[in-house]
């Protein structure tokens, strides 16, 4: 195409008088003989391709007819042209899109890729600081990193998830013993009154700990009337201790899955509650206060929530705990549990004889007196600006 030339007019060349017919023929047959060019360059026509077109446009006699002719040619050509760029246009245009998006998506993925790379490296590190973990923990915890690789996206959301509630738990941490009977006793004092049989066996548990400087947790039971402070002493003994203190209300629970967690082939699956405690606290050894111990729900359905509890509470088990998503072995038996309830009746045989019951009694007219001047009249006080 651009090796083509507009053709070219000299007027000058024809004498003064000169017929304005063969002028105006000259001027036709030129651009007649530029548009087939161009025709034959635009649609790759060859000279045989061409000959009947010619020699249709030579065979209109009539001069006039044949302008007209050609002009028709040429809006034909013209049109054909503007659809031919159109689509040209269009073509380079989805071709353009396409890339962006081929572009984009594998942008995408190389991004994809890199953060499973970063969170590969991030868990592989946090897996070597951590000391202390069994032999066939670790195992398992690396072939899941290993499987960061996985082309899965889904899956490796999955593994990433599971990976990230694994190292939120407190493999090393731990709080330091502090076993002091003096601070524990005037801890005691002031947020309780009276309560002197139960203070004396809370004491006696801190004493026997400190003598051996014990590591190990303890699994203790209040048990006695309703609105006695059993949840409230419970919590002192954290304070006692120095270390972080949790609630856990048992009261009408009926499914395993509270405590255990569920599979992680289950939709919205999760850690149970205590592993879910235990990453809050960020400590191995905490006290874990286990509320109304004795109202919990029985379903055979789903369970028995008392037998699931039995195994984290057991002393001889507590180490080998297995949360059923993490499906991993965790040890519990640095973790300081302290349960309430309101009558050991309808607890279960085997999980009494592992617990050290503590009875909390009633208290009598004059101590609720003596408890409301000395505690809750200062209180009020205190809220009410009195």
């Amino acid at each position: 195409m651009k090796s083509l030339q507009a053709p070219l007019f000299d007027i000058n060349k024809y004498p003064e008088g000169a017929a304005y017919l063969d002028i105006f023929n000259e001027i036709v047959f030129k651009m007649a003989h530029f548009y087939f060019a161009v025709f034959q360059a635009i649609f790759s026509k060859d000279n045989e391709g061409m000959r009947p077109m010619i020699y249709s446009f030579i065979q209109t006699r009539d001069p006039l007819h044949r302008s007209r002719k050609l002009v028709n040619l040429y809006e034909e050509m013209h049109g054909i042209i503007d659809k031919k760029l159109y689509y040209v246009q269009k073509t380079a245009e989805e071709f353009k899109e396409r890339s962006k998006t081929s572009l984009l998506e594998h942008a995408y993925q190389r991004v994809l890729e890199d953060n499973k790379k970063s969170e590969k490296t991030k868990f592989q590190e946090k897996l070597d600081e951590v000391t202390n973990m069994p032999e066939s923990t670790r195992k398992v915890l690396q072939e899941e990193i290993n499987g960061l690789d996985n082309k899965n996206d889904m899956e490796s959301a999955r593994k990433i998830t599971f990976l990230n509630h694994v190292f939120r738990l407190p493999w090393d941490k731990r709080e330091d013993p502090y076993w002091d009977v003096q601070f524990s006793n005037q801890v005691l004092e002031k947020s309780h009154y009276g309560m002197v049989e139960t203070k004396e066996r809370i004491l006696e548990f801190i004493a026997k700990n400190k003598r051996i400087n014990s590591q190990k947790g303890m699994v203790l039971l209040l048990t006695g009337p309703p609105g006695v402070g059993k949840t409230s002493i419970a919590k002192s003994i954290g304070e006692c201790l120095k270390r972080p203190t949790t609630v856990i209300s048992m009261g009408g629970q009926n499914d395993p899955i509270h405590i255990k967690g569920s599979k992680r082939t289950y939709v919205d699956s999760q850690p149970g509650i205590f592993i879910k405690e235990l990453q809050r606290l960020e400590t191995k050894n905490p006290v874990i206060v286990i509320d109304e111990i004795d109202k919990v729900g029985t379903n055979s359905m789903k369970g028995d929530v008392s037998s699931t509890l039995l195994e984290l509470l057991n002393p001889e088990q507590s180490n080998q705990f297995r949360d059923s998503y993490l499906d991993l072995e965790f040890d519990f038996s640095e973790t300081i549990f302290i349960c309430t309830s309101n009558s050991v009746a309808n607890m279960l045989g085997p999980l009494i004889d592992r617990i050290e019951v503590i009875h909390v009694p009633a208290y009598l007219p004059i101590e609720k007196l003596n408890i409301a001047k000395q505690y809750l009249v200062p209180m009020l006080e205190e809220e009410y600006a009195f």
